[in-house]
């Protein structure tokens, strides 16, 4: 139980157990390891309710065996354990030293370190230029982590000021070495390019949140700025069950004390707001996060948020949420199409949603300017497949 206890505990555990039933049985049968030894030594008490002497031999047979599973069972226990906790805390630095990153901490306010030197070249240059994309998933054979490198190479060239990754960059944050092949497509990019990652859920897997961490970020929420442009990023792994009190205290705060007149981006790796489809393994809904718009969009959109950037589904997409009044109201972009396998034509289209690429590897490219947001979804190449003005 306390090693079942210790696996609920680690990062991103209760979401799988939610959201892919298929799990709940192997995590049953780690709460249930020790009922062996339970069941003997009940059967030794029982034994012993008898006055007879074969009753009470057979009483003392159990003790023992009783005794031998216990010693057994938490002989295993603990070899495994140990085994799991020194393997899942290999990382090998110098491999994350192949790219450049921000050294961010959680609940930090960092100003983003930027390729450029951040002042435009005239009055009509944007004030920055980002490169969102996310769900390498490396390590999955269905993944193309040469779509990957091409989406870096592309970004690189571009001449981009920073490129987020929102997440899922492994397959299987433990055991195996996604998150290594991961940092080996990232090392492409160009030297002067600052690369920021989230984690994602599939990042989180079984203590992967440990070695994500020190490979990427070791931040779970933050909050970067340049130029009078906010970017604040939560942890949302599969939905809002990571999202605890002290993250969402430290969100409100953060949030309101941005001035209303500069620009507000939010970064997650759970979408809040997407298209999608009923995943045919769990039964869920692939779409409208209906947790998360429930308790997380009417934060953001109360705060006046111009901009929602998430991965979690496979596609590419452009969505907005109405504003009242004057109001302009939040975007909503969905990048989670970095490599890895491609998700079906939606079977649900959000009522938010403006417009969609499915099939397509790429990026969105976003040029901030003083007054308005401009959103270029690219292919893996760079090639612009739809712009839009917020």
């Amino acid at each position: 139980m306390a090693a079942a206890f210790a696996l609920y505990r680690m990062t991103g555990t209760a979401g799988l157990l939610e959201w892919v039933p298929k799990y709940r049985s192997h995590f049953l049968g780690i709460c249930l390891s020790g009922s062996p030894a339970a069941v003997v030594y009940l059967a030794a008490r029982l034994a012993g309710l008898s006055r007879k002497p074969i009753a009470i031999g057979l009483s003392r047979i159990l003790s023992y065996g009783a005794l031998a599973v216990s010693i057994l069972s938490m002989g295993f226990t603990l070899t495994a354990a140990s085994v799991f906790f020194l393997q899942s805390r290999s990382v090998d630095p110098q491999r994350a030293a192949a790219f450049r990153r921000p050294v961010i901490e959680t609940g930090s306010r960092v100003i983003l370190p930027i390729a450029n030197d951040g002042s435009p070249e005239d009055a009509g240059s944007p004030l920055l230029r980002l490169a969102f994309s996310s769900d390498m998933h490396a390590g999955n054979p269905e993944s193309s982590l040469e779509a990957s490198r091409r989406i870096v190479n592309a970004v690189s060239g571009s001449g981009v000021d920073a490129l987020f990754v929102l997440g899922d960059l492994a397959e299987m944050g433990f055991p195996g070495t996604d998150l290594e092949n991961a940092l080996d497509v990232l090392s492409g990019a160009a030297a002067r390019l600052p690369i920021i990652a989230l984690m994602g859920n599939h990042d989180s897997i079984l203590g992967g949140a440990w070695r994500f961490h020190r490979y990427f970020n070791p931040a779970r929420y933050f909050h970067l700025e340049a130029d009078g442009v906010h970017l604040v990023a939560i942890e949302l792994l599969w939905g809002d069950e990571s999202l605890d009190r002290s993250q969402k205290a430290w969100l409100k705060k953060t949030l309101s004390a941005i001035p209303k007149e500069e620009t507000l981006i939010v970064l997650s790796h759970c979408f809040i707001r997407s298209s999608g489809y009923i995943d045919a393994e769990s039964g869920r809904d692939w779409f409208d996060h209906e947790e998360t718009i429930k308790s997380v969009a009417p934060i953001l959109e109360e705060a006046g948020v111009d901009l929602v950037v998430s991965g979690h589904n496979h596609y590419l997409e452009y969505l907005e949420k109405p504003g009242k009044g004057s109001l302009k109201g939040t975007a909503y972009a969905v990048v989670g199409a970095m490599g890895g396998k491609l998700d079906p034509v939606p079977s649900y289209r959000s009522p938010s949603s403006v417009w969609i690429a499915q099939g397509t590897f790429g990026y969105l490219d976003l040029s901030v300017r003083k007054d308005s947001l401009e959103l270029t979804f690219r292919d893996e190449n760079g090639n612009a497949l739809a712009s839009f003005i917020h």
